[in-house]
């Protein structure tokens, strides 16, 4: 079943499908994206823009994912660990419920900003700590909203009819990327090393 979402040639032929109802499945993928984590984000918020133009796509990527992350977040709080373990092979979550208040909210932001961390089973796991829903939420939002406006403006271009437009987007989101995980991925690296180090004594 998942084959459909492993290419955005078949994940275009996939929404496209439902016709005027696209809009709605693309918006319920991107829920379940982060709730089921079987479809890949990024691809699937750059498609968002191909799709549906850049505006549009961002609107629904934004408010699925966001929306996705704190069902994600609730449910976890809800059911507890059972729900996250099924996800995480390299023990994430152990790693992420052992940090101080203060040091989570700075790896969640650098988790949510950098690419390479898994963002959504972050979303879940921090469910079971006691992190608020409001503090959550905000740093989910400020986190997370860049890389979707960046996607959806990549997606946009590709279609556009200039193509420099997606160049220069995408050379302007990797030089920022670059730039934040130049000053925080050893950091927040350390940060979780450290406190796994501290949690296995």
């Amino acid at each position: 079943m998942f084959k459909v979402f492993q290419t955005l040639t078949a994940l275009k032929t996939f929404v496209l499908g439902f016709g005027f109802w696209s809009p709605f499945v693309f918006f319920i993928l991107q829920i379940l994206q982060v709730v089921i984590a079987p479809i890949p984000g990024g691809p699937l918020t750059i498609l968002g823009g191909l799709i549906f133009g850049w505006w549009k796509g961002f609107l629904l990527s934004a408010s699925g994912e966001i929306l996705g992350s704190c069902l994600g977040f609730l449910l976890t709080r809800r059911i507890g660990q059972s729900f996250v373990r099924r996800f995480d092979q390299r023990g994430w979550t152990r790693q992420l419920t052992h940090l101080k208040p203060e040091k989570l909210n700075f790896v969640l932001f650098m988790i949510f900003i950098l690419p390479g961390f898994p963002d959504d089973l972050a979303c879940l796991a921090v469910g079971l700590t006691a992190m608020s829903f409001s503090t959550f939420l905000k740093l989910c939002l400020a986190g997370r909203l860049p890389g979707f406006l960046f996607n959806s403006l990549i997606g946009a271009g590709i279609v556009s009819d200039n193509p420099m437009t997606a160049v220069k987007f995408l050379a302007v989101y990797l030089g920022l990327i670059a730039l934040l995980y130049r000053l925080f991925h050893k950091r927040t690296q350390l940060i979780i090393k450290k406190h796994q180090q501290n949690s296995g004594k």
